[in-house]
């Protein structure tokens, strides 16, 4: 067992309890949650901060300071660098992005916020370039972010969804 997490760092509560707990893990993998899928085989290094997944087949070792995302219609892992500024931006409320879906866009803001965020399913894999500011931590900031992504964000019972600029209410 080990603790990965998308966000964090080594003063987390994530952190303290897995030193606490005397098990592996390795904080802010940017898109942990996106990549790595149910029944993967992991190999969690917290000591030099790697997360290898699937070893035997894909073999994608990810060092800290890299980020994996998956691409194309063969779901296949595509490793990169993550440009030091974007490195902990989180911290200060900004989310970088650079070619990400919406859908994943979403996913971020909804564990930044703690509001629950979907996206239409016509926009979900549009393509999203940028730095999202966060400006406090209160769920309705998805209101003012929504422009900044292209779309615009309705409220859907306990959470939000973001739409097309076009789309009717």
């Amino acid at each position: 067992a080990a603790f990965i997490t998308d966000l964090g760092g080594s003063t987390s509560h994530t952190a303290i309890l897995a030193r606490g707990m005397a098990m592996p893990s390795v904080m802010a993998l940017h898109n942990a949650r996106g990549l790595i899928r149910d029944h993967d085989l992991l190999i969690v290094d917290g000591r030099d901060g790697v997360v290898i997944v699937n070893p035997k087949v894909e073999n994608v070792r990810l060092p800290a300071g890299r980020r994996a995302t998956i691409a194309g219609t063969q779901a296949s892992i595509v490793v990169s660098n993550v440009p030091i500024d974007h490195v902990a931006s989180w911290r200060k409320g900004r989310l970088s992005f650079s070619g990400t879906s919406l859908a994943q866009v979403a996913a971020a803001l909804e564990r930044s916020l703690g509001a629950r965020i979907t996206v239409h399913p016509s926009i979900a894999a549009r393509a999203f370039s940028g730095v999202v500011q966060i400006a406090g931590r209160d769920a309705a900031a998805i209101a003012s972010i929504a422009p900044v992504l292209g779309t615009r964000a309705v409220r859907r019972g306990d959470g939000w969804e973001l739409v097309g600029d076009d789309a009717q209410p």
